[in-house]
């Protein structure tokens, strides 16, 4: 007894048959890396005419410590206070929030949330942010589409 598989062989592509990728989706790609792009460049030149001592993280978050403290650094999944301001950087004020978060469990924006394990309780920082790392392209009911922004922090506990 013999046992042979069935293949069947696969239909042949036309010979006029062009695979088309997603332009549209492409082309938004490509614009927000540009947007992006952008964003660091603005930002860095804001940090740069400052003059001041600004830190940059893996995250593209420039901050300056305003005031330092020797309490013991925030953890993730800690429970922590805080207060921001948040601005444009024409120093436009679009929020004032005091909030209550888990750090590290998406509770805020991720600007913060990506800030604050490089902090110590008790600290208030200045930071910019990009708008990939604040709002986003949608944006919200307060801060429009592609804003970057800047932070004045203070951690409370």
């Amino acid at each position: 007894m013999c046992l042979a598989a069935c293949h069947r062989t696969k239909p042949q592509t036309p010979s006029n048959y062009k695979q088309e990728d997603d332009s549209l989706q492409t082309m938004l790609l490509l614009l927000n890396q540009q947007y992006a792009e952008n964003a660091e460049q603005e930002l860095t030149k804001r940090v740069k005419e400052s003059g001041e001592p600004f830190v940059l993280t893996p995250a593209h978050i420039w901050y300056l410590k305003k005031e330092k403290t020797d309490l013991p650094p925030i953890r993730k999944r800690q429970n922590i206070e805080y207060v921001v301001n948040i601005y444009t950087l024409d120093s436009v004020l679009l929020l004032n929030e005091r909030a209550t978060i888990d750090v590290g469990q998406k509770q805020t924006i991720n600007g913060i949330d990506e800030l604050l394990p490089m902090l110590k309780h008790q600290e208030k920082v200045i930071a910019l942010v990009p708008w990939y790392q604040g709002y986003g392209q949608l944006g919200d009911d307060i801060v429009p589409p592609y804003t970057n922004l800047m932070l004045d922090l203070e951690i409370l506990n």
